[in-house]
């Protein structure tokens, strides 16, 4: 997928920088990346992270899809919180099926090493293998409700003032509408997403309220909200890249 190679610097920036590896910002974070292997180290854990996108976002749009069954009940007028209830369900079914490869990814990412079987290794007990899932899906149920309602509702709207059908719209108020709904989804769901990434790359916390803690002492806010400026960069050119489809 050339959306995730092509933000794998910015992604693997963020992940550092909610782990608390990177403190001393983005330039003193690339400047440590590059130190760990020049280019090459910029890329490390985007294997397994192009690997997961595919089964990941085809199982949550085809979930999306299936429960509109559900919980839509007229098809040509969904409304708002069918949509969220359809998000939220089609992000929870996805993210827990990808769970185990999302771990490997974060341990890959956060590793000094690149070898996958010494990461896989390292992660232990299959247990391991779905820590952090709490907060994941805690963050996924709101994010991918919010994600995808509000993207359906804006392309509706905006399709609606062009007079064009949803399917129409051009590529740039596409890109416009997709860029708008994800970074809204992050905003209201990071500090989650920062519990999750610690989780997964080490088992120095017990589980999601002692992390949670845990941050808060570090930080208050600005340490829940460390990574959130380079994932919003890497949200435009990844929407860019990997454009966004479907959907009513």
């Amino acid at each position: 997928e050339y959306g995730r190679t092509a933000t794998a610097p910015i992604d693997r920036l963020k992940v550092l920088m909610q782990v608390g590896s990177i403190q001393n910002g983005w330039i003193g974070g690339v400047r440590s990346i590059h130190a760990q292997g020049g280019v090459s180290a910029f890329f490390r854990g985007n294997g397994i992270n192009v690997f997961k996108v595919m089964p990941e976002q085809a199982v949550k749009f085809v979930a999306y899809e299936q429960a509109k069954h559900y919980f839509v009940a007229d098809r040509n007028n969904p409304q708002p919180h069918e949509r969220f209830l359809s998000g939220a369900t089609a992000g929870v079914i996805s993210q827990t099926l990808i769970y185990p490869l999302d771990v490997v990814k974060t341990r890959m990412t956060t590793a000094t090493v690149s070898s996958l079987s010494t990461v896989i290794k390292s992660i232990g007990s299959p247990g391991n293998f779905f820590r952090g899932l709490t907060p994941s899906l805690a963050g996924v149920i709101p994010y991918s409700g919010v994600d995808l309602a509000l993207y359906s509702m804006l392309r509706d709207v905006v399709a609606e003032r062009n007079g064009v059908r949803p399917v129409d719209l051009g590529v740039l108020s596409t890109l416009a509408i997709g860029a708008t709904s994800s970074s809204t989804a992050q905003l209201m769901t990071f500090p989650l997403a920062v519990v999750r990434t610690q989780l997964q790359a080490n088992s120095k916390h017990s589980g999601m309220s002692s992390c949670f803690r845990a941050l808060w002492k570090e930080g208050g806010v600005r340490r829940l909200y460390a990574g959130l400026a380079p994932s919003l960069l890497k949200g435009l050119p990844s929407t860019m890249i990997g454009c966004k489809c479907c959907f009513v």
